[in-house]
């Protein structure tokens, strides 16, 4: 777990994307941490001599046991993008009043099985180790060179069974479904290239939450706000928050 911003109180959890770091949100982490303790961890797997992945559940599970060891019972929101969305839905399900606030970008959910998710999971491998030794899609799509750098060293490390976990998981990752009980106010958000494949756990995840609003970002693809327009997410953030008191 990596911290910025210990001097200030109030706990912001950062949950980055798959094949790179939490170095990919370092312009959030930059203007976050003048204000708030911000609690950024990389997933499992994408670290040298890290422990593989296993699933997105398990993640939520060691981030929790991390924050009771060190004493902190609740923080004030989560951002997840990605694979971080998804272990921000697992952190929002296992202990519905852990945040007060979530955003949650990205939230895919593709439906593949058998043979079907064996040939995605093999052709996503492949596309994430291209981007490893290409200029990158984050420099290419997202124009963000130091999001590209992290990403290709990240991909570099890691070991096939992180490389298969994740592509699975993705390729059939779904919501669990369960009764309203999610306390924080949220935000889903997708952006409108990505509307079909985010749709179904959208819906999932939104009926569980009191208090939930859901955007649909004109034009957008997978992952680009938090990535590719890191001031514009926390515009987004700031209007979520924006009646907390300072």
């Amino acid at each position: 777990m990596y911290e910025f911003g210990r001097e200030n109180e109030k706990g912001i959890l950062l949950l980055h994307g798959a094949g790179c770091t939490y170095r990919m949100w370092t312009p959030q982490i930059k203007e976050l941490r003048k204000t708030y303790h911000v609690y950024a961890p990389t997933i499992s797997g994408h670290e040298k001599g890290d422990v593989d992945f296993l699933s997105s559940a398990e993640e939520a599970k060691k981030i929790l046991t991390w924050f009771e060891e060190n004493g902190h019972k609740k923080i004030v929101a989560i951002c997840g993008v990605s694979l971080g969305a998804h272990v921000a839905a697992e952190l929002l399900q296992r202990k519905n009043d852990f945040a007060e606030y979530a955003m949650i970008e990205s939230i895919k959910a593709y439906r593949y099985k058998g043979l079907a998710l064996k040939i995605f999971s093999h052709i996503g491998k492949l596309i994430l180790k291209k981007c490893a030794n290409t200029k990158g899609y984050m420099a290419g799509m997202y124009k963000k060179e130091y999001a590209s750098r992290d990403s290709k060293n990240t991909i570099h490390i890691m070991s096939e069974r992180s490389l298969d976990n994740i592509m699975i998981e993705s390729g059939q990752y779904r919501i669990k479904d369960m009764p309203r009980a999610i306390c924080a106010k949220t935000i889903i958000l997708y952006g409108e290239k990505e509307k079909r494949e985010c749709l179904l756990n959208t819906k999932i995840l939104s009926k569980q939450i009191f208090n939930c609003k859901v955007v649909e970002i004109k034009g957008f693809r997978h992952g680009e706000l938090a990535i590719g327009n890191p001031k514009r997410h926390l515009e987004y953030f700031n209007e979520l928050v924006s009646k907390e008191p300072k």
